[in-house]
């Protein structure tokens, strides 16, 4: 019998030589295909999620770009929240816990709600960039880890480093990137 495909896995950064493992999100596949990425790992268990529009045009011009609070949706998560990004493009933050955060879709006209937005479907994703991220800024506030759980481990060889060495990061970001065709990656062992 063919062994069951992995449906979660936890991602954890070393962030340099000799320094603890942190975990830092966990991702889930949904059932009907897409994914879900939780952060269950931070101390604080609170957060701020918001959403905004983008003017792709804005972008034409390199450079620094403002865009303003009042052009913003912002909400507190003080429960344990999820981004959910499903097959036809439809992504969303929830709550784990179902009705503490406004989500799904109206039944009507089919628009999200809360703080949903359409994305691109993974029939056609983005090609341009990841079609989720997360920055971790402060790895020292996650839980610590050890090599007996399964994880998916980034160590400093793994890692793009722009202006600062290993020892002098404090921000990581971590790309998810969905594609509809052979990806250009290659796994080592597991």
């Amino acid at each position: 019998m063919p062994k069951k495909p992995d449906t979660k896995w936890t991602v954890a950064i070393r962030p340099a030589a000799g320094k603890p493992l942190y975990k830092i999100t966990k991702i889930i596949s949904l059932n009907g295909g897409g994914f879900s990425v939780l952060t269950p790992y931070h101390k604080a268990h609170s957060g701020f999620l918001f959403k905004q529009a983008i003017n792709p045009r804005m972008f034409d011009k390199a450079g620094t770009h403002h865009i303003m609070w009042t052009d913003c949706a912002g909400f507190t998560a003080e429960n344990r929240t999820k981004l959910s990004y499903h097959v036809d493009g439809f992504a969303q933050f929830s709550s784990e816990n179902q009705g503490t955060i406004i989500s799904g879709r109206d039944p009507n006209t089919g628009e999200p709600k809360g703080l949903g937005v359409m994305a691109r479907p993974f029939s056609n994703p983005s090609t341009s960039g990841p079609s989720v991220g997360i920055s971790v800024w402060g790895l020292e506030d996650f839980e610590e880890t050890d090599q007996e759980e399964k994880l998916i481990v980034f160590e400093p060889p793994d890692f793009y480093y722009r202006l600062w060495r290993p020892d002098e990061t404090n921000l990581w970001h971590l790309g998810i990137y969905v594609f509809s065709a052979v990806p250009p990656i290659r796994f080592e062992g597991d």
